[in-house]
């Protein structure tokens, strides 16, 4: 069967906008059933599955539950901090940890190399 003018465009579109578009229709009909809403859909052409819409759905009522929205994440922990404090205490626990004794020393010159050669990869 041949795309309709509408599954086009929507073809063209990058990812991140099909997918917030597919979010932004399933979100627009809720008191609709999945099976409907994926009726729907493809009446737009949107390529959408119950399975979606149901996990859609879901998650939705997660964030509701815990009283907050997934746009409006707020940064906690030393995220939240004024970075020239989070070095402070990160600095302190440094200390802590090698008056301790528990703190990781490199073995060889070589191996600190490697570190340092990997960056922040994993």
């Amino acid at each position: 069967m041949p795309k309709s003018d509408d599954e086009r465009v929507f073809d063209k579109l990058p990812a991140r906008e099909r997918d917030l578009l597919r979010a932004t229709f399933v979100r627009s009909m809720p008191d609709a059933t999945a099976e409907e809403v994926v009726e729907a859909g493809k009446r737009k052409g949107l390529r959408l599955t119950r399975k979606y819409v149901n996990d859609l759905r879901s998650s939705d009522r997660g964030w509701e539950r815990k009283g907050r929205r997934p746009e409006g994440k707020q940064r906690r922990g030393f995220a939240a901090m004024n970075p020239t404090l989070a070095r402070a205490i990160s600095s302190m626990g440094g200390r802590a940890a090698h008056a301790q004794g528990t703190a990781h020393t490199f073995k060889s010159g070589k191996e600190a190399r490697r570190a340092g050669a990997k960056g922040g990869r994993a």
